[in-house]
Order: structure tokens, then sequence, then C-alpha cells
């Protein structure tokens, strides 16, 4: 692809980087063209069902958390890990393990910026 892409260039009297841009302006123009194609009505029905999806998914979750907490039960994700979290905080608040708790959360900043950069480069390489 390079070889081809540099002989263009070079037949072509024009620079590497300008082949490269108008391939990616091409490129750009298909996607926008096929995003098009969806017609706005259909667009706004999509989005407005994804929201009322999601919205309707954290509502039904909250209530149950409330229900669930009332019972003394813990059925949720979200609710175990609070739990998790402070039974961890009264470990470290009762015993000396400040710096374990300096070195738990540097391993988890560490562990959501390699996960967050990781989702980026894979968005990148999708679109």
């Amino acid at each position: 692809l390079l070889v081809s892409l540099s002989a263009t260039a070079f037949v072509t009297h024009t620079s590497y980087p300008s082949v490269i841009r108008d391939k990616q302006a091409n490129c750009r123009q298909r996607i926008c063209t096929e995003i098009r194609a969806v017609s706005p009505g259909v667009n706004i029905a999509l989005v407005t069902s994804s929201v009322a999806l999601l919205s309707g998914y954290h509502i039904r979750l909250s209530l149950e958390e409330k229900n669930n907490q009332e019972q003394g039960s813990c059925v949720t994700w979200r609710q175990y890990q609070a739990d998790a979290r402070e039974q961890w905080a009264r470990h470290v608040k009762d015993t000396d393990g400040w710096l374990y708790a300096i070195q738990t959360l540097r391993n988890a900043m560490t562990a959501q910026s390699f996960l967050a950069s990781t989702v980026l480069s894979l968005l990148t390489l999708i679109t």
C-alpha cells in the first residue's frame, strides 16, 4: 500500500501527505453519505428510544437497589461494589494501612487510565 501510494504521488507530482489527505476526505465523504442515508424521522425515533431504554433501566435499577437495601439484602453489582469499598475504607481507617491505601488507589487509577486509553485506541481503529 505504501509503495503504491508513493508511486502514485511520484507519478502525479503531488506530495505524499496530499494523497493521504485526499483518501481521508473521500473516506469521510463516503461515511457521511452513509450516515445521512437514515432519514431524520428515523434518527429521532432511534435516539428517543435509546434514551428511553437507558432511563428506564437506571430507574428500575435504583428502585431495585432501594428495595433491597430496605430488606437488608445485596443483589446488584453496584451495591456489592459500594459495600466492598466501604469495608475497605473501614479496614484502612481501623488499621495502620495508609501505605496500602495509597498503593491501591494508585493501581486503580493506573488501571482506569489504561482501560480508557485502550478503548479510545480501539475506537480510532474502528472509525
